[in-house]
């Protein structure tokens, strides 16, 4: 059976602007828009092939026009408790009809990423010294939820509060943009929490893609002495030899040709993976 225990192998990204800054705003809406395009259709997924993950496809943004948006919205309660607000939310506006359910009740593809208000905190327990998280810039949801699967609700929030500019300015846009990439990454290859975290070992370590700034990603593939965090730019071409490697290539017989297809991409690379 294919290994798709941990990933979201073929993702579909449901943005949700939460807030009426993103009607108030409209070129910044657009622009996260394009920011979240840009990273989820394009080669910032080129590293994740690796995990068995492919590029993936987005619909058009939700805008939820809340213009009374509570102060705080709580994942895990200062005593480690888990209180998942989050869900609980996307179900109201699910059964509001303002968002789509999730295709079944066991979907793994569907992935809800959420940007709220700036006017709103979003809290989850980081350790006992920071019990309301305000060293977290964002998380996903790993398949603990309140209430129970089924279905699970997956989902990756980022803080909007704290970027330190006015939601009206392209610095809001890139503000956020490391955020999503680190929390986007970490979901598609850790659905449930069975793997590991792609983004913490890259913390801060920026660079600019498209035009956005955004964070480095750990891969497996390129960990070495030199570089032992693995992090890397997730649009670099995925090497040939490493996958080939990864797989058990016998060099010795047939060639590339005992791989029975005439093309090797993105899609090629990652299903294969799923099955290693």
């Amino acid at each position: 059976m294919a290994n798709i225990d941990h990933i979201m192998p073929k993702p579909l990204i449901v943005p949700i602007f939460w807030g009426h800054d993103y009607v108030a705003n409209p070129v910044t809406a657009n622009k996260l828009q394009q920011m979240l395009s840009d990273l989820v259709t394009g080669p910032f997924m080129n590293g994740l092939a690796q995990y068995g993950i492919q590029r993936g496809s987005m619909l058009g943004p939700i805008i939820i026009d809340d213009q009374n948006p509570p102060a705080t919205i709580t994942y895990v309660d200062g005593n480690n408790q888990l209180k998942d607000e989050i869900t609980q939310q996307l179900i109201k506006w699910i059964n509001t009809g303002n968002v789509p359910p999730p295709p079944s009740p066991n979907d793994i593809n569907q992935l809800y990423l959420i940007f709220p208000p700036p006017e709103t905190t979003p809290q989850t327990y980081n350790g006992a010294s920071d019990p309301i998280g305000n060293g977290v810039q964002g998380w996903h949801n790993e398949g603990n939820t309140n209430p129970a699967p089924p279905p699970t609700y997956y989902w990756a929030i980022v803080k909007t509060n704290d970027v330190g500019t006015p939601s009206s300015t392209l610095a809001f846009v890139n503000g956020i943009a490391p955020k999503v990439g680190h929390e986007l990454v970490e979901q598609l290859a850790d659905r449930n929490g069975s793997f590991q975290e792609l983004g913490d070992p890259c913390n801060n370590t920026l660079v600019t893609y498209r035009g956005w700034s955004v964070q480095q990603y750990h891969s497996d593939w390129d960990t070495s002495t030199a570089n032992p965090n693995g992090c890397i730019n997730g649009d670099n071409p995925v090497s040939l030899k490493r996958f080939l490697i990864a797989i058990g290539f016998d060099y010795h017989q047939k060639g590339l040709g005992s791989l029975g297809t005439s093309k090797i991409n993105l899609d090629y690379v990652a299903v294969t993976m799923r099955s290693r």
